[in-house]
């Protein structure tokens, strides 16, 4: 799905390398919980419904699988690694 959204645009190798970086990592929780987060533009963005912005969307390495869709919607006043990633890479953080 990450390839996907990449597919077309300027980002599509850097999408493409970061996944294939990824998938060859060790993901075990012990691994991630200490990891650093790490992700990289895809190229798009979303609308917020609430605030009607365009909103980039991140392939990141810290979004866990068995929790939801594996597709998120950061919130990073709130939640302390979406907060880490979203101060790495400007990304702004709404109170």
């Amino acid at each position: 799905m990450a390839l996907e959204l990449a597919r077309g645009t300027a980002q599509e190798p850097a999408v493409q390398e970061f996944i294939h970086t990824w998938k060859q990592r060790d993901r075990s929780k012990g691994v991630m919980e200490d990891l650093v987060k790490e992700g990289v533009f895809t190229g798009r963005s979303c609308l917020n419904p609430v605030t009607g912005w365009q909103m980039p969307i991140f392939v990141a390495n810290f979004v866990l699988m068995e929790y939801g869709t594996g597709a998120v919607m950061a919130v990073p006043a709130h939640d302390q690694r979406d907060f880490e990633f979203a101060q790495k890479y400007g990304l702004p953080v709404w109170w």
